[in-house]
C-alpha cells in the first residue's frame, strides 16, 4: 500500500481527489484536516483556505471559527 504523500505536490493531490470528496479513497473528513493542516504549515494557500473551511464549518474537526479566520486571513494574504 502507498502511504501519505511526503512532498508538497503529493499533498496537493490528497486535497485535490482524496478524503475530502472521497475520491481513490474512502471520504475522511478528519484525514483531510490533517493533511489540510500540514500543507497549510508549510504555506500552501489553497490547504490554508480548505483548512478555515473546514474549522468554520466543523467539517472534520471541532468547528472554531475564531481559527477558521485566521486560517482565512493567511490564505488571503498569500494571494
Amino acid at each position: 500500500m502507498i502511504g501519505p504523500p511526503k512532498d508538497p505536490v503529493g499533498i496537493k493531490l490528497i486535497r485535490l481527489m482524496g478524503w475530502r470528496e472521497g475520491q481513490g479513497v474512502g471520504q475522511d473528513y478528519q484525514k483531510a484536516v490533517a493533511w489540510f493542516e500540514k500543507a497549510a504549515r508549510k504555506g500552501d494557500e489553497a490547504a490554508q483556505r480548505d483548512l478555515g473551511y473546514s474549522l468554520f464549518y466543523g467539517q472534520g474537526a471541532p468547528e472554531d471559527k475564531a481559527q477558521a479566520v485566521r486560517w482565512y486571513r493567511k490564505a488571503a494574504k498569500a494571494g
